[in-house]
């Protein structure tokens, strides 16, 4: 799961840090595993951004943990940005960004 733009360098600490816990936890078996189950892109501006779209509910629970308790550290304080989707990418066409998330999560130190 790569994250970007502005603070790719957090982003990419943060998603392989999930991928490791996730992993740990027993939720994926490796990392296209969980990319499977937490389909997640990233975006811009002036924190870490992340789109999911369509996700395993288990998955996104313990990320939503993980992200919770972990990630400003992870991020050195930069904040964390979520928003997700219950289609897949695929389901919303061209649209570049659906505009109803099922969950908008904001994660600020």
């Amino acid at each position: 799961m790569a994250m970007g733009e502005k603070y790719i360098e957090q982003g990419n600490l943060l998603s392989k840090a999930l991928d490791k816990e996730l992993i740990n936890r027993g939720i994926c078996k490796d990392v296209t595993d969980c990319q499977n189950k937490v389909p997640m892109y990233g975006g811009h501006g002036n924190q870490v951004n992340f789109t999911v779209y369509k996700p395993d509910q288990k998955a996104l629970a313990a990320t939503f943990d993980f992200l919770i308790m972990h990630g400003i550290e992870i991020t050195k304080g930069v904040a964390i940005s979520i928003r997700v989707y219950p289609k897949s990418r695929e389901e919303y066409g061209n649209v570049i960004w659906p505009l109803n998330p099922t969950i908008s999560l904001e994660i600020k130190e």
